[in-house]
């Protein structure tokens, strides 16, 4: 009875609401997703995938480093068509560099 006294002293009302709120603070939060890319980049997207995977199987953080450091976006999914372009041509000098054969 002393404990639930304290409880409630601090704020505790005893609904089921609050254990709702406890558990929901309780619990981490989820990892990002990656970015949905906008229609007209899906096929760029899928190259860079494709380069990605040619190098190795590298993630797609790879790529987003280098979009960070080349145009200091985040995701890769959101650079401008231009961008994507720059991106690709970046890949595919790594790709050339390590002498994985890629398609231009």
């Amino acid at each position: 009875q002393m404990v639930i006294a304290h409880l409630k002293k601090c704020g505790w009302s005893g609904t089921p609401a609050d254990a709702a709120k406890a558990s929901t603070k309780a619990m981490p939060k989820a990892r990002p997703r990656r970015p949905t890319p906008q229609p007209h980049n899906v096929p760029m997207c899928r190259k860079i995938r494709a380069q990605l995977i040619s190098l190795g199987r590298k993630p797609d953080s790879y790529a987003d480093g280098i979009a960070r450091q080349m145009f200091n976006v985040h995701f890769y999914e959101w650079l401008l068509p231009d961008q994507m372009h720059a991106l690709v041509a970046a890949l595919a000098a790594e790709q050339a560099k390590q002498g994985v054969a890629y398609v231009r």
